[in-house]
């Protein structure tokens, strides 16, 4: 459970630095993001898998928890900007 919610908020962090960092170049915007929904997509499929064997269910739940602190972190970024 620990590890989730530390996941959890390192998704916040690594959300706050991509929203900094990446869109400085303008460039690698189109890329960055396409990584993201794909990864996104991928995480979700294998953590949401019902065949997924209990041994290797804790490192998708952390994961997942890492995953749902990006996207979380990417709303919070978007209420800032859009105030």
């Amino acid at each position: 459970m620990q590890l989730i919610v530390v996941n959890t908020l390192l998704g916040i962090f690594s959300s706050n630095l991509l929203c900094t960092i990446y869109p400085q170049t303008g460039d690698w915007s189109l890329y960055i993001t396409s990584c993201i929904i794909a990864s996104y997509e991928i995480i979700a499929y294998i953590s949401y898998n019902r065949l997924i064997k209990k041994t290797h269910r804790n490192m998708i739940n952390s994961v997942n928890g890492f995953k749902i602190g990006l996207i979380y972190g990417f709303y919070l970024d978007a209420f800032k900007l859009g105030s």
